[in-house]
């Protein structure tokens, strides 16, 4: 800082200008000055900014912490010099100046411009909410002060305003709307600036409670609240629909609907931007900030997509969208520019008439071309089985079609993705992620190249489901376009089928030599005659609008009649070969003349694919071996007790677990958390280990308090698998791929676990029936055997399936009287239970059973959701309890636990919340009892049994778990510390919730959901 007296120029270093970097600030005769240090060659970069000392109206210090800012109010003094400052805000800001700087400053200030710094004082009391006012097209918030004005013995409190909290410039405002159907709220978002640091936080967006008027009636909807009326103002001095010059041409929303963002949008286009006008959010668009634009065809032919490429992207609250999709029709209409003849001919060189007739979707590509100066792209030569642009596909779990356009991919709608070929680092075809039998799809990932800066190496998109006819036309497409196919290379460089495509195996087993895939190395590709001329082609020349699309189809007729000579040529060799090969094969002949040999068919096992079904299992017999060979190895295990805390995963501060879960292999626990997230821990900290062994897993070769990212790549990049609320209850499929999770707005989520992808979620399972409404929680999930359907229980007193397939309910299981706590599906040979005309002469009945905070355990008929039996424990209600307790007495018979066993058969474990827990037969029969013999009076809570079947694990109210040998009833072990390791302290008011074991070891897990928690833990003994 150099300063004096002598009128020379006052200036400070390091200084930043509101919206804009830091600089130096000069204080002289003429003026303020402020220029920018980061030199830039940019021209929308502003480097300088000056204010002449006659516009400066005022000035006011504040210091907060360490550091002084500066607001400098403007002023102008007549007509002339209000056009002249109309460039100028309100107020310039700027911070940054040390706080023992204000007498130097006032100084400067007082000799310049005869102006007083005065000291502005800024509230630091930390409220939330005060009076709002809007003053020089400012939003200023205001500390709100009560005070007593008692008269005439009446308390009532007069609000006055206090020292101001926060100030906002409405001109910065882009959106003032009120978000949902809340009428009490106002979400304000603003302009996000380019020239701010990287790295620099910027306010997007704030939302007001502004409470209603109490002499208002609330039904009444004619009535403006105070929310509506602050929203008008601010609307009105922000400027937000405002809109300088003429509209050249508009389209109505009712002609065309967005599909992304998701509304119905007016569209008016001006010299050098455009506005989108809707419902409740307005949009203003540069043509600058524009990249390029898509007219792409549909599958229906009745409609195309426009799509408008943003360089910055628009925002709904939370939401950003960099790509705008529009469905236009191919309806033939009209559009009226409103300029003449003669500044068409010289601003557009003719290209658009005052008045132009033709289909909406063409109207819309050339005006928007024309206009906005960009070039629209269109499909090229690429064309699927059915001879149309694009492939039906699904990016995550969105459905949606990807067009293979010259120059680049593209996917619409949800989410919209563009991926230029220059991008992408290797493509590669796999077999489809949600069975591994699939024969009908697969799936095109495509990996990205790393840039510099990039925490991934690689990028990639997976798009799914893509029909398997389409295979041979990708294949041959991607190939002309000299785009590294990454699963072919691999294959150890063989020479590739000169006809069609490569043969495509989605077992990569060598024995699958008949599978039908080999139906793709028949399949003939279209005609390569047009990829040759697109070889050279530059997006440029594709960019011109077609009026008709003759050119896409003269192709296709072209590449019809090319598929039709083809597969007259291919069954003419098909039918030459079997005859060559009949003659020449020996035992081909002997088989005519001889009696055939019968082969044993094996029925081959079924997985269930999310989108095909039960499909056939290829190459089951090398995984039963694999089974009997892990199954013999478990049985020479000894599981013994556990001593110890020996590991802790901890959670962060105010977040929980609600719900964990070992994975079958045993070499992951998934945790699900309060703030509805879910993660997957259990690092590898050695390798080496056969993997099919559990011995492995004795060595403490896995680190279960770190999360698991070296095979799972998504939890690395802090992209975990999360709901919208807390994860109340979770269960992983019998194979470990896929998970399923239930949430306490009554979502369930289906995810893939080896890349976190959702597959599919139902909404609003339990209760909720309208839109809006939040459905019950969901306390408890399991899979079908088959993984085909997921079972749920929750508040609403029901357990319902549902089918994976079709994404709804398929029955529901309604007689409970209270909470559903525990579901799951058993196996019941025909017995008491299940009659021969129940099982329909099945000899394996799949049931369900329920267990109920009313006390009740049901077993019903799975097929026709009719109850079976209904058991009652006797389960005693003298424990700390009264005669008059009604709740108590019910909440000590809630059954949150029931764990069925495979030894004895037919048999589970009951824990009811009482003093006695008991093994029971599927008919009602007792046939154990566990009681704690040290002590009297506590209540059970939360079980676990082992893997074997030998120890019950059962924690209780005293903090203390005990262990019951399942046979004989006898408490074997007690361990005194067990709810203080779990939940981090010594109070044992924090019960333990949940309790797991692992599937081969003899680890056990306990947690806690109690919200008294600083932070949530999971403590595994050993």
């Amino acid at each position: 800082m150099d300063s004096s007296s002598g009128r020379k120029p006052a200036v400070w270093k390091h200084i930043g200008l509101y919206g804009h970097a830091v600089g130096t600030f000069t204080a002289n005769e003429a003026g303020v000055s402020w220029k920018s240090a980061a030199g830039t060659n940019d021209d929308n970069f502003e480097t300088k900014k000056s204010l002449p000392a006659d516009s400066i109206a005022g000035a006011l210090w504040t210091v907060f912490g360490k550091s002084g800012h500066l607001r400098i109010l403007t002023k102008s003094t007549d007509k002339a010099a209000a056009a002249a400052t109309k460039q100028h805000p309100p107020a310039y800001r700027y911070d940054g100046f040390p706080s023992s700087d204000y007498d130097t400053l006032a100084s400067a200030f007082q000799s310049f411009y005869n102006i007083p710094l005065k000291r502005h004082s800024m509230s630091s009391a930390g409220n939330s909410w005060g009076n709002t006012n809007i003053s020089n097209k400012h939003l200023v918030f205001r500390q709100c002060i009560l005070e007593d004005a008692d008269e005439e013995g009446q308390e009532e409190f007069e609000p006055r305003d206090g020292d101001e909290m926060l100030s906002m410039d409405l001109g910065e405002v882009s959106q003032c709307v009120l978000p949902g159907n809340n009428r009490n709220e106002i979400e304000m978002q603003f302009l996000e600036s380019d020239t701010v640091e990287a790295g620099t936080d910027q306010l997007v967006a704030i939302r007001f409670y502004v409470p209603p008027d109490m002499d208002v009636d609330p039904s009444d909807k004619e009535a403006a609240t105070p929310a509506e009326v602050l929203q008008s103002r601010i609307m009105q001095v922000a400027s937000v629909k405002k809109t300088s010059g003429s509209i050249i041409a508009e389209f109505d929303e009712s002609k065309g609907t967005f599909l992304t963002p998701r509304g119905r949008y007016s569209i008016e286009l001006y010299d050098s931007f455009l506005r989108m006008r809707g419902a409740k959010y307005d949009y203003k668009i540069r043509y600058d900030d524009i990249s390029r634009l898509f007219l792409l065809p549909k599958q229906d032919d009745m409609h195309k997509a426009f799509v408008i490429a943003l360089d910055k992207p628009i925002r709904q609250g939370q939401q950003r969208y960099n790509m705008l999709v529009m469905q236009c029709t191919n309806e033939p209409s009209e559009l009226d520019v409103n300029l003449d003849e003669a500044t068409l001919e010289k601003e557009y060189g003719g290209q658009i008439q005052s008045h132009m007739t033709g289909s909406f979707s063409n109207l819309v590509a050339k005006t928007f071309k024309v206009i906005t100066k960009k070039k629209v792209f269109i499909p090229g030569k690429f064309a699927n089985a059915n001879q149309q642009a694009c492939v039906k596909c699904a990016l995550r779990a969105n459905e949606g079609h990807l067009y293979p356009l010259e120059k680049q991919f593209i996917f619409i709608h949800k989410p919209a993705v563009l991926i230029r070929f220059d991008e992408i680092e290797s493509v590669e075809f796999q077999r489809y992620a949600g069975g591994q039998g699939s024969t009908r799809n697969f799936d095109l990932s495509v990996s990205l190249q790393s840039t510099p800066g990039d925490n991934l190496s690689v990028k990639e998109y997976t798009f799914s489901g893509i029909d398997k006819t389409n295979y041979s036309a990708l294949y041959s497409f991607l190939s002309g376009k000299k785009i590294k196919i990454k699963n072919i290379e691999e294959a150890g460089g063989e020479e590739e089928p000169t006809r069609g495509a490569p043969l495509y195996n989605e077992m990569d087993e060598d024995d699958e030599e008949e599978s039908e895939d080999e139906d793709y190395d028949q399949q003939k590709a279209p005609e390569s005659e047009s990829e040759d001329m697109s070889d050279g082609d530059d997006d440029d020349d594709m960019g011109s609008v077609v009026s008709d699309d003759s050119d896409l189809a003269e192709y296709k007729k072209k590449a019809k009649k090319a598929e039709k000579t083809g597969s007259a040529k291919k069954k003419k060799s098909k039918k030459s070969k079997d005859v060559d090969d009949e003659e020449a094969s020996p035992k081909k002949r002997k088989a005519v003349g001889g009696k055939k040999k019968k082969k044993k068919r094996k029925t081959p096992e079924q997985k269930f694919d999310l989108v095909l079904g039960n499909v056939d299992l290829v190459g089951s017999t090398d995984s039963k071996k694999h089974k009997r060979k892990s199954s013999s190895t478990k049985e020479g295990i000894v599981e013994r007790i556990p001593s110890r805390a020996k590991q802790t995963i901890r959670l962060g501060k105010k977040s929980y677990i609600e719900s964990a879960i070992f994975l079958p292999d045993g070499r992951g626990l998934v945790t699900g958390s309060s703030d509805g997230f879910i993660e997957v821990w259990g690092e590898r900290t050695r390798s080496g280990d056969d993997e099919s062994s559990p011995n492995s897993l004795l060595q403490n070769d896995i680190d279960f308090e770190k999360l698991r990212t070296s095979d799972l790549p998504y939890q690395k990049n802090d992209e975990l698998m999360m709901q919208d609320s807390s994860i109340l209850a979770m269960d992983v499929s019998n194979d470990g791929t896929m998970l399923a999770s239930a949430s306490s707005y009554g979502d369930v989520c289906v995810w893939k676990i080896a890349d976190g992808r959702l597959l599919r979620k139902l909404e609003r399972t339990h209760g909720g029936s309208g839109s809006n409404d939040q459905g019950c929680a969901v306390t408890c999930l399991q899979f079908s055997p088959d993984g085909s359907k997921v079972l749920s229980g929750g508040h609403d007193s029901t357990c319902r399936e549902h089918g994976l397939l079709s994404s709804r309910m398929i029955k529901e299981f309604r007689g409970h009287k209270s909470y559903i706590n525990c579901c799951s599906y058993i196996i019941l040979p025909n017995s008491s239970i299940v009659t021969h005309s129940e099982s329909g002469g099945e000899r394996n009945f799949l049931a369900v059973v329920t267990a109920s905070a009313d006390g009740s355990v049901m077993v019903w008929n799975c097929r026709s959701a009719e109850p079976l039996r209904e058991i009652i424990p006797p389960i005693s209600t003298s424990i700390n309890t009264s005669v008059h307790d009604t709740e108590s007495i019910v909440s000590s018979r809630s059954i949150h636990t029931v764990i069925h066993l495979h030894s004895p058969p037919n048999t589970m474990i009951v824990v009811p919340r009482s003093d006695q827990a008991f093994l029971m037969s599927l008919s009602g029969s007792i046939l154990q009892t566990y009681v704690r013999d040290d002590v009297q009076g506590t209540e059970l809570l939360a079980a676990t049994v082992s893997p074997s079947n030998q120890w019950l694990y059962i924690s209780a109210n005293d903090g203390k778990c005990v262990v019951f040998d399942l046979n004989s009833g006898k408490v074997e072990r007690i361990l005194s510390s067990f709810t203080q390791e779990c939940v981090g302290k010594s109070d044992i008011s924090c019960e333990i919730s949940g309790m797991l074991h692992h599937p081969h070891c003899s680890f056990i897990g306990g947690y806690s959901n109690d919200k008294s928690q600083k932070r949530g833990m999971l403590s595994i003994w050993k």
